[in-house]
């Protein structure tokens, strides 16, 4: 698990001129990273609080362990935390928010096999928060959904990448379409998906970071950019932007929250998943006080504390 260097996240030392996004995108990917790992809480990366959580602690150790935000002030870090956290939330609903309001993008799946005790909602983008390009599983071995080549680690790469590319370099930059790149984007299992087209749906030329799966969504060229950058999709060259490169960090910081937890990993969206979710959302709460005294000196002891703790409220380890 990397461990946070803070004299690597000065600002002098990042090899860049892009102030001050940019330079402190590396850092806090390593800081969320170092966050998830010094407290090993099984499931950091499950509920939209627990993804917050992350993006404020990370600031909260890039605060006090380098100077990679010195030259911002209070109003521009709690600005730029928003960001972070909007692009967090945008992963799992296609919206800032939850429920989703104002900004809905992407496509909707219902679930529904005889396993199941009712149907159940869900984004149909998720299918791409797991690690494997196999099929995942859900209740009694049903296979539901493949993510094709787009994997939320390679997600995660690609946001990374647009993140870099929207902070503002010049002026004059504009990026057009072809920074999304287009991948296979699997498919979902139609018999268990309450639409009419046939056995399988399959999502193909997906392209990460462009709208969510757009070749599935009315009315809506692929590809095109999220709504958030622009609303109608008839728009091929944008500008850079500060707030959407703040965004899209956000959005590769969850991808990057999925891949801690075994069951994405694992490609498995059993009842037991749902479970160990639901108590990772308990734990965070009882966990929280005594993350408030944690620093990246001591990672060893943090881990075996957390560990402890866990192993004593929920008998989860």
């Amino acid at each position: 698990m990397p461990k946070l260097n803070p004299s690597k996240c000065k600002l002098s030392n990042l090899k860049t001129r892009h102030f001050p996004l940019l330079r402190l995108s590396k850092c806090l990917l390593l800081a969320s990273i170092a966050a998830i790992g010094v407290q090993v809480l099984p499931a950091y990366s499950y509920g939209d609080e627990v993804h917050k959580g992350i993006i404020e602690k990370a600031i909260e150790l890039l605060r006090k362990n380098s100077s990679a935000f010195d030259r911002m002030s209070a109003s521009e870090i709690a600005r730029f935390q928003v960001l972070l956290e909007e692009g967090a939330m945008y992963a799992d609903y296609g919206s800032f928010s939850n429920p989703p309001t104002g900004i809905a993008d992407g496509v909707w799946c219902t679930w529904d096999h005889p396993f199941m005790e009712k149907p159940e909602k869900q984004y149909c983008d998720t299918i791409h928060h797991y690690a494997k390009r196999d099929v995942i599983e859900s209740y009694a071995g049903v296979n539901i959904a493949n993510p094709g080549q787009l994997t939320a680690n390679v997600y995660a790469q690609e946001l990374f990448n647009l993140a870099v590319r929207f902070y503002p370099n010049n002026p004059s930059q504009y990026l057009d379409y072809n920074v999304l790149r287009p991948m296979d984007g699997g498919y979902v299992e139609a018999p268990h998906f309450l639409v009419p087209e046939g056995d399988r749906i399959y999502y193909k030329t997906v392209c990460p970071g462009g709208y969510p799966l757009c070749l599935a969504a009315k009315n809506r060229p692929c590809p095109s950019w999220p709504s958030w950058i622009d609303r109608n999709g008839k728009t091929e060259r944008v500008p850079q932007n500060a707030s959407y490169s703040a965004r899209y960090l956000g959005w590769a910081l969850h991808m990057l929250a999925d891949l801690t937890v075994p069951y994405h990993v694992a490609n498995d969206a059993t009842e037991f998943h749902v479970r160990w979710e639901d108590e990772a959302n308990k734990n965070l709460a009882e966990l929280k006080p005594a993350l408030q005294s944690f620093s990246l000196a001591h990672p060893k002891e943090n881990t075996l504390f957390i560990k402890a703790a866990i192993k004593e409220r929920a008998g989860l380890l």
